[in-house]
């Protein structure tokens, strides 16, 4: 189906897949590659309003995910090495519960560098702060 907020996305068993287009050039990224947790009659509401508050809030947020994804590999040194190594597409989880004025949603990174093999790098954020920064194969 074609969603206002999302684009083109597929509904697969439970969630709802798709790429949304969006450039932030200082993370080098050009799109989202989002996972819906929703039913059959497609996004709520409140998950549309919260991926349109992280496309607004982006920004802002970037300074402290660059340090967290930092955090989490082992390889780099800076954040300006974050951001030239990070792969342009970004996974975005989006659940069907949060706040009442958001739902909880989780970023997930991956690196186009040497090495890197299946690592993606993943960064919780609940009420609009990181609550959890990790890597995992």
């Amino acid at each position: 189906m074609t969603d206002p907020t999302f684009g083109e996305i597929e509904f697969k068993i439970d969630a709802w897949d798709g790429l949304a287009p969006f450039a932030y050039e200082p993370s080098r990224t050009s799109r989202f590659a989002v996972h819906i947790w929703a039913d059959e009659s497609g996004p709520s509401a409140l998950q549309r309003a919260t991926f349109d508050q992280l496309k607004a809030r982006y920004p802002s947020l970037w300074p402290d995910i660059a340090e967290a994804l930092l955090l989490c590999h082992p390889g780099l040194i800076s954040v300006e090495e974050v951001a030239a190594g990070l792969s342009p597409t970004i996974g975005c989880y989006i659940e069907d519960e949060g706040g009442p004025a958001h739902a909880d949603f989780e970023l997930v990174y991956t690196f186009d560098l040497p090495g890197e093999g299946g690592r993606g790098y993943f960064v919780r954020i609940v009420g609009w702060d990181i609550v959890e920064a990790f890597a995992a194969e």
